[in-house]
């Protein structure tokens, strides 16, 4: 059900049609309680370590979490001990809590599970954003903060602020949610310190550009690594619990293979199904971060690689920010 409306949602989102009469009411109504959450700049909390904070205008996936774990791995490159904080959406506990190699991700949520794994940077996920990154302060002692997903939670400070945007979709409508897409109007991207566009063409030249690759599975039991290529001509069961789930299926589709899609919904887990047992599944890392290692399973993850490029002042920014603090 929930697959369906946020389907239904996208088509009048991104859709040529006007939105209907009841969701432009409510986008009004959205717009106040916009206007009344950014007033929460005035008494934010600033820690005593450079924070950046990477989000988005809309709703929906941008390629966010791939650029959060780019950024992380070369802020690592250069020397710097970078700490990550997350709301982890989705999760069903309130409290703010470490992200471990083991954690459940019901407990800590998919995205910062895959961002630690990935990074290797501690992570704590909070829905108060301050609260977590004082105990990341006191447990580790980072250099700089990435605040993944907090552009619109004004309680805490940052530094540096960095919208990553769809280079396809833009901003569909145009409209405030539940309308159209946007968190917040459009008018916010003047604020934010650097944007970073996910395919197509920067329309700025200050713009960076992010490039999603993509080149092969990984066996989810053996670990074992196999081009993509080889799937085809297919079938597969393509499974894409993310904001975006048409990328997935578009990706792997150019690649010659047959594509039975299944769209669990972002931030939900996949049910396998008896049935389709004997046709291999190809899954996003953020859908595979929800499973354990069957043997004999014929599931795969297919590992997204970020490409940026135009990042060195974002780069040279945040090392004399670290640089200074420290």
């Amino acid at each position: 059900m929930r697959a369906h409306l946020e389907a239904w949602l996208q088509s009048r989102w991104y859709g040529r049609n006007r939105p209907p009469w009841l969701l432009r009411q409510l986008s009004r109504v959205q717009a106040g309680l916009v206007r009344l959450n950014q007033r929460r700049r005035q008494g934010a909390w600033h820690a005593p370590v450079p924070v950046v904070v990477i989000g988005n205008l809309t709703l929906g996936g941008t390629g966010k979490t791939p650029f959060v774990i780019w950024l992380a791995t070369r802020l690592r490159e250069m020397g710097l001990r970078v700490g990550i904080v997350s709301r982890g959406y989705g999760r069903r506990r309130h409290d703010v809590r470490p992200v471990e190699e083991g954690s459940d991700w019901r407990e800590v949520g998919d995205e910062p599970l895959l961002i630690h794994r990935m990074t290797a940077c501690p992570v704590v996920v909070g829905r108060d954003r301050v609260a977590a990154s004082r105990m990341l302060i006191d447990r580790h002692r980072p250099d700089i903060i990435l605040c993944d997903d907090g552009l619109q939670h004004y309680r805490l400070g940052r530094d540096v602020e960095v919208a990553v945007i769809d280079g396809g979709r833009r901003f569909g409508n145009g409209w405030l949610f539940p309308a159209g897409p946007l968190r917040e109007p459009l008018s916010r991207l003047e604020d934010v310190t650097f944007r970073v566009w996910n395919g197509g063409t920067p329309p700025e030249e200050s713009g960076i550009g992010m490039q999603l690759l993509v080149e092969e599975a990984v066996a989810l039991a053996s670990g074992e690594r196999r081009p993509l290529e080889l799937f085809a001509p297919g079938p597969v069961q393509a499974v894409a619990g993310i904001g975006s789930p048409q990328r997935f299926f578009d990706t792997l589709r150019a690649r010659g293979i047959e594509v039975i899609p299944i769209e669990p919904g972002d931030h939900q887990p996949w049910q396998p199904s008896a049935r389709d047992e004997g046709i291999p599944v190809l899954m996003t890392d953020k859908d595979a971060v929800k499973l354990p290692v069957c043997e004999g399973r014929p599931w795969w993850r297919v590992p997204v690689q970020a490409q940026v490029s135009h990042a060195d002042e974002l780069l040279d920014q945040l090392r004399a920010l670290a640089m200074t603090a420290g």
